[in-house]
């Protein structure tokens, strides 16, 4: 993956995973895109699996919404 450093891609892109655009530019993302292809696919596929599978989000959503409710209701069981 290749990407301009804005938002969540920049958490997306992981070290692994993917190249940031060093500028905000077609030109620095164009490299971004060539950089890519001397990626270790092994490499992205498990930073992909870890970060980004389905049971990770819905792991992570599950907790976020338990945290979110926790603290609407003061602390207690939801």
């Amino acid at each position: 993956m290749a990407a301009f450093p804005r938002g969540g891609l920049v958490e997306v892109v992981g070290q692994d995973a993917g190249v940031l655009a060093t500028h905000g530019t077609v030109e620095a993302l164009a490299r971004a895109i060539r950089a890519t292809a001397s990626l270790d696919r092994t490499k992205v596929r498990a930073y992909a699996v870890e970060h980004h599978s389905l049971d990770r989000t819905v792991s992570d959503y599950e907790a976020l919404y338990r945290r979110a409710a926790t603290a609407v209701t003061g602390g207690l069981p939801v």
